[in-house]
């Protein structure tokens, strides 16, 4: 979970993604099963946005140089940073999201298999969970922590 062996720009980040999707439907199963039905999770791609300098620690080595060509040539099927936000708007107003599914152009999209494992969910669930325990009132009642 820690990146143990190491950082490995595009390896970590699309860990860090797929920890985003796994975690909204694990959230998404236990706020169901808890009967809590005035909320749901979903999680979405806002899609690549240059300018947005999130692959600053991307471009290491090699790819300090294939980076800005990479950008260029890939500029026109990059989003503006309004048609990045749109999905997130849309989720964040629509009265009928599907409950845990995974967003991308404003519309459920596939993900990949490693999305859909419900058990890789419930481990990461319960390693959060150790990892936010110390600055959690574990007192409160909340129907989705686990006792």
């Amino acid at each position: 979970m820690n990146s143990e062996e190491g950082y490995t720009p595009w390896l970590n980040y699309g860990q860090s993604k797929l920890a985003n999707i796994l975690f909204a439907r694990e959230l998404n199963t236990r706020l169901q099963a808890a009967d809590v039905s005035n909320v749901v999770s979903v999680c979405c791609h806002p899609g690549a946005i240059p300018g947005t300098d999130l692959s600053r620690h991307v471009a290491t080595g090699v790819m300090s140089w294939v980076a800005p060509v990479f950008i260029f040539l890939c500029r026109p099927f990059f989003k503006t940073v309004p048609s990045g936000a749109a999905t997130q708007v849309y989720l964040a107003t629509t009265k009928a999201p599907v409950p845990g599914a995974y967003y991308d152009d404003v519309n459920v999209a596939a993900s990949s298999k490693h999305a859909h494992n419900a058990a890789l969910g419930k481990k990461l669930w319960t390693w959060t969970e150790e990892q936010v325990k110390p600055f959690v009132d574990t007192k409160v009642a909340s129907p989705i922590w686990s006792a």
